[in-house]
This record gives structure tokens, C-alpha cells and sequence, in this order.
């Protein structure tokens, strides 16, 4: 898990930086991205691409949110990666 991971936030600084200079195909992150942080990586070139995986559970509607500047809506640790549909498929789209 990465320094900036909220699920065991580490003091190992962030390897993508180091990446880039060695790597010039085309580089997706992920990991704790929000849409300032997704938009300063790509714009600086840090990244050609960001995805979104945690978010898209607790939003379905992840791209209009992101567009419109609708809040998101909090994942549920406690039904996170569980073995039924709670926490994956009852989550509301934004109005």
C-alpha cells in the first residue's frame, strides 16, 4: 500500500515520480486519487491517465459527479469486499 493509501498509510515516498523519467508509454494511476489530484498528476504529466477504483463502488455515477461537482458518497468499509451485494450494487446515484 502507497504512502498516500487510507488503508495503511506508510512513510515510503510515492514511486510514480520516479516512473515517469524511465517510462514514456503511455502511464494510468491509481491509488487515493481525488479530482484535483487526478487533474495536477495529468496535467504535469506525471500521468496520461487516472483510474478510479474504490470510488466507482460507492459511485455509480463517478463521471457525472466528478463533472457536475456533486459530493461523493462515502464507501462502507464494513460491507467492503464482502461476499454479498450489500455495499456494491445499493448505492444511489446522485440527483
Amino acid at each position: 500500500l502507497g504512502p498516500d493509501s487510507f488503508m495503511g498509510a506508510t512513510d515510503v515516498p510515492r514511486v510514480s515520480p520516479n516512473i515517469r523519467p524511465h517510462f514514456p508509454g503511455a502511464l494510468i494511476l491509481n491509488q487515493d486519487y481525488n479530482l484535483d489530484k487526478a487533474n495536477a498528476d495529468m496535467a504535469s504529466g506525471l500521468a496520461d491517465a487516472i483510474s478510479f477504483g474504490r470510488p466507482f463502488i460507492a459511485n455509480p455515477d463517478l463521471a457525472s459527479r466528478l463533472r457536475s461537482g456533486a459530493e461523493l458518497a462515502e464507501l462502507d468499509f464494513a460491507t467492503l469486499y464482502g461476499s454479498g451485494a450489500e455495499g456494491y450494487v445499493d448505492y444511489v446515484a446522485a440527483a
